[in-house]
């Protein structure tokens, strides 16, 4: 029980007592004031009770922002709107452009000019355009959203008189330019496809041109560790490992792989070879012939090699390799040397000349060996007088000689005799008497 309503219990109490105690002493005619007194004293109170019961109109006590801002909004009058559709906005590619939908909305709290729903429409329009331009076209989906959660803040403007705000925002693209866009973003990822694949191209070539292939050994040897059980078939492709290293290398094949593989050729050992390059007896050079009588077609016999004309220096090294090879050949520079002065002597300078350049032999052998060929003297040289020169001269040699045939005797003189062809030492000094 509060407070209040004990004092009323004991404000009641205490008339009964007043209205016993009356008419105890004071005889019952005193009870007639008892209800007058009751009357008087009673109603004002009951009335100043009830109105204290009344709901009293709240008063907020210490009210927030937020409690304010609503008390003003029930009291502000309606906002206005206004639409807006695909207006253009700037993006961080100059050629592409952003479309900008939004409802625009504002509320004034006094009376302002004609040009509020002006000034409300570019204020959304400028920030908008604020946040779009350093956007990439291609994400527009991703600036809708920032856009949206900026243009729906409240944005105050005349000291608080007037509040702008914006709604159903949208930001899209023009469909002819998304589909250009998304042509371009295809043919981006197709150009980093090919040049991720040029790059593995170009590891390769480097490593093969470079390691694999930068000299016939290296050559042998990558073939080789492919698997190392297969000595044999790794001998027998020494000539083609080594042409193709030649090929790679843009290089010459070394001295001691064409030999090696003459060697083989000659001992039989390569026999015709996997890869059809007929290395086997009697091909001479092997893998290093290129033409020549009975040299077939290389190349897996296609015959390409067949048709290409005969170059005399592939002739000439295999007859190099023949002499030189086994173990009685001879030195590979007197032979060379030898050869190269037969060419001479046969009219075949320039050739001679090639011949010593492709074995680096410049000087003629100097070394005191019997040389390995007789070269005759040609025909119409100016050692080597004709029969008819003799018979100018009407010296009467072939006379006495037929002579001596048909008596069976000999000529007199012996300076009448022709020398013998071939031999050197007995040509004349000149070519008459």
């Amino acid at each position: 029980m509060s407070k209040e309503n004990r004092t009323w219990v004991a404000a009641g109490a205490a008339a009964a007592a007043v209205v016993v105690l009356s008419a105890v002493f004071a005889g019952w005619w005193a009870l007639l004031w008892a209800p007058a007194l009751l009357a008087l004293v009673g109603i004002p109170a009951l009335l100043f009770h009830l109105s204290r019961h009344e709901d009293p109109v709240p008063v907020p006590v210490n009210a927030g922002p937020a409690q304010e801002h609503h008390v003003a909004a029930d009291a502000s009058p309606a906002p206005q709107r206004k639409h807006l559709s695909q207006v253009p906005l700037p993006s961080a590619h100059q050629d592409y452009d952003f479309l900008f939908s939004a409802v625009v909305h504002w509320r004034a709290h006094a009376p302002l000019n004609a040009g509020t729903q002006g000034m409300a429409t570019s204020l959304v329009l400028d920030r908008a355009g604020t946040l779009t331009r350093g956007e990439a076209p291609e994400e527009y989906g991703v600036v809708r959203h920032r856009v949206s959660a900026a243009l729906g803040e409240v944005i105050p403007l005349e000291q608080g008189m007037l509040e702008v705000w914006a709604e159903d925002v949208r930001v899209e693209l023009r469909e002819e330019d998304a589909q250009r866009l998304n042509r371009i973003r295809d043919l981006r990822k197709d150009e980093e496809l090919r040049e991720q694949e040029r790059e593995v191209e170009r590891s390769q070539r480097n490593y093969l041109g470079n390691d694999v292939l930068a000299d016939p050994g290296q050559a042998v040897v990558w073939w080789l560790s492919r698997d190392s059980q297969r000595i044999d078939e790794t001998v027998d492709r020494i000539g083609t490992l080594s042409r193709l290293s030649a090929a790679a290398s843009g290089n010459d094949i070394p001295r001691l792989y064409r030999e090696l593989v003459a060697e083989l050729a000659g001992s039989g050992d390569l026999g015709d070879g996997p890869d059809g390059m007929g290395t086997g007896p009697g091909s001479g050079a092997g893998a290093f012939s290129t033409g020549g009588p009975g040299s077939g077609p290389r190349d897996g016999g296609d015959g390409a090699s067949a048709e290409r004309e005969d170059d005399p220096l592939d002739l000439l090294r295999a007859l190099v390799a023949t002499m030189t090879s086994g173990a009685g050949g001879y030195e590979e520079e007197q032979v060379v040397d030898q050869l190269a002065v037969l060419l001479e002597g046969s009219g075949l300078s320039e050739l001679a000349r090639r011949f010593r350049e492709s074995y680096a032999v410049d000087n003629a052998w100097e070394e005191e060996e019997p040389p390995l060929f007789d070269v005759p003297p040609r025909t119409g040289s100016p050692t080597a007088p004709e029969d008819s020169d003799a018979r100018e001269h009407g010296d009467g040699s072939d006379t006495a000689q037929r002579d001596a045939e048909a008596g069976g005797a000999e000529p007199d003189g012996s300076d009448d005799k022709p020398p013998r062809e071939g031999d050197v030492s007995e040509l004349p000094s000149g070519t008459g008497h």
